[in-house]
C-alpha cells in the first residue's frame, strides 16, 4: 500500500511517499501528483523516498512522467533519504539524489 504526503513550499512540491510505489499502487501518482503539476505548473519536486520500502518498474514509470512534465516546464526533481536498494531501482531516472530534503531546497534554490 502506498501513502503520501504532499507540501508546497517555496515553490517547491514535496512528496513524501510512505510504502510501496508497485502496479496497485502506482495509479495514486497518475490520479494526483501528475494533474498537480500539469494544472500548477510545477517545477521542482523534492521526492523523499525515506519510508519508501519497495519499487518496482510500473513504480519507476509512474516518477519517470513526473521528472518529464517537470522538466517541460523547466524545472528538476530531487529525490532524498534512498535505501540501497530503492536507489538501484531508480538510477536510470538520472535524478540527482540527496541525503535530505533540506540538502534537495538548497540545491535548487541556488539554480533558480
Amino acid at each position: 500500500m502506498l501513502k503520501f504526503d504532499i507540501e508546497y513550499s517555496d515553490e517547491i512540491l514535496y512528496i513524501r511517499l510512505h510504502g510501496k510505489l508497485i502496479k496497485k499502487a502506482y495509479l495514486k501518482i497518475n490520479n494526483y501528483i501528475i494533474p498537480a503539476i500539469k494544472k500548477h505548473n510545477i517545477k521542482y519536486i523534492i521526492y523523499n523516498l525515506e519510508n519508501l520500502y519497495d519499487i518496482d518498474e510500473t513504480g519507476v514509470d509512474a516518477l519517470l512522467k513526473t521528472k518529464l512534465l517537470v522538466k517541460n516546464n523547466g524545472g528538476r526533481i530531487i529525490a532524498c533519504g534512498c535505501s540501497m536498494e530503492v536507489l538501484e531501482k531508480i538510477k536510470r531516472l538520472k535524478i540527482k539524489v540527496v541525503e535530505t530534503e533540506r540538502n534537495g531546497k538548497l540545491i535548487i534554490k541556488v539554480n533558480m
